[in-house]
């Protein structure tokens, strides 16, 4: 087994409870969609963390051609899944809530939006650090950063701009 194998498998796993943890969320929209008050800002975000998780477990083949791994670029690798998961965790509610969607984005927005973005900043920011190779972490730190401008204000407006343009970039 080579050291990717052996660290993929880790990280594999905590994408995928995110992963299923977004797929039950879908089901529940499905199972409730007469009581549920729909956010398109919600949708917006929900869709985007599915994304995010797929896209994040592709980029690690990249990875593959590392001979060595050390702890410190385990680490690297593993916090993009584990504040990606706590995203998600924050932004789904349990299946009694569901139909509380609106309520609960707007409590818990901030922690949502905060947990978000640092899977986008200091993760990638560190393996360009490493690998030398910035196109990447540019390309992520622009995200996290979008990410966190819908963070920092109230304004509804502002929101759906960052989540669409986050979303389309």
């Amino acid at each position: 087994m080579s050291p990717f194998e052996f660290t993929i498998t880790l990280i594999s796993i905590v994408i995928a409870l995110g992963i299923a943890r977004i797929l039950g969320g879908y089901a529940d929209l499905i199972q409730h969609r007469k009581q549920t008050e729909h956010s398109r800002l919600f949708l917006i975000w929900f869709s985007f963390l599915l994304l995010t998780h797929v896209g994040w477990w592709f980029s690690l083949w990249g990875s593959s051609r590392d001979e060595v791994f050390n702890l410190s670029q385990f680490i690297i690798l593993l916090q993009v899944p584990c504040f990606l998961f706590i995203a998600t965790r924050l932004l789904i509610s349990s299946e009694g809530e569901f139909h509380k969607i609106t309520e609960r984005y707007q409590t818990l927005r901030v922690p949502f939006l905060l947990a978000f973005s640092v899977a986008f900043l200091p993760g990638p920011m560190l393996r360009g650090f490493n690998t030398g190779d910035w196109s990447i972490a540019l390309y992520l730190s622009t995200v996290g950063l979008l990410i966190l401008a819908g963070t920092l204000s109230p304004n509804m407006r502002l929101q759906y701009g960052v989540a669409s343009i986050a979303g389309l970039v």
